[in-house]
C-alpha cells in the first residue's frame, strides 16, 4: 500500500494587475493566499473570491481557473495526487 500523500506545488509570484491561468483543473486542487491580495474565478461557478493572506478555498469543479493579482500577491498552486 502506498501512503504516499506528497501533493504537487506552485508558487507563484504575480505583480499587481497581473493574471494566471489554470487550464482544466480538476476538483480538489487548492489556491492560497501568501501575500497580497488575489480574486479567483472559477469556471461554471458564478461567485467570484477574494482571498487574502493565510486563505485558500478548494477548487469543486472541473474546468478553468483564473487567478487575477490585485496587489502584488504571493500564490500556492496545491494539486491533490
Amino acid at each position: 500500500m502506498n501512503t504516499n500523500t506528497k501533493k504537487a506545488k506552485l508558487d507563484l509570484h504575480l505583480h499587481r494587475r497581473a493574471f494566471h491561468h489554470v487550464a482544466k483543473v480538476n476538483p480538489g486542487m487548492t489556491v492560497a493566499c501568501e501575500e497580497g491580495l488575489v480574486w479567483v474565478t472559477e469556471a461554471n461557478n458564478p461567485q467570484d473570491y477574494m482571498l487574502r493572506p493565510g486563505r485558500s478555498m478548494v477548487i469543486r469543479k472541473r474546468g478553468d481557473v483564473l487567478i487575477e493579482a490585485l496587489s502584488d500577491a504571493e500564490v500556492s498552486i496545491i494539486h491533490p495526487n
